[in-house]
């Protein structure tokens, strides 16, 4: 994030931390590239470019990493079941949800609601 705050003026960098603000206000809902790149003001070929080079990742990464880290969370503290939260966040699939968050945090969410609760 040091690039963002020493880039304060770009209007282009701007747009992007605006977009990853908007990711994390939006995760639950559809986020398209097409969406997002309107609501920055850009073609969606150059939305991705700069995203990655702003972000370091791509859109599409940032948005699985936000609804995994809320779905953690919800883990955490809320009674609600695998297919709940995983609608909650932004899946349509649990088991689809259950496949991306085993790969990135190495382990099922059942388990790493056991896991986080010891």
């Amino acid at each position: 994030m040091s690039t963002v705050q020493s880039s304060n003026g770009d209007p282009m960098l701007r747009a992007i931390v605006r977009s990853k603000r908007f990711i994390e206000e939006h995760y639950p809902e559809p986020l398209e590239r097409e969406r997002l790149a309107e609501f920055a003001c850009m073609s969606e070929s150059y939305f991705s470019i700069m995203f990655k080079k702003v972000a370091g990742c791509t859109a599409s990464q940032y948005i699985t990493a936000t609804r995994i880290e809320k779905a953690k969370q919800l883990l955490r503290s809320s009674d609600m079941n695998v297919s709940e939260i995983a609608r909650e966040v932004g899946f349509q699939d649990p088991l689809y949800f259950s496949r991306v968050f085993s790969s990135r945090e190495g382990m099922p969410p059942r388990e790493y609601r056991a896991f986080s609760s010891e």
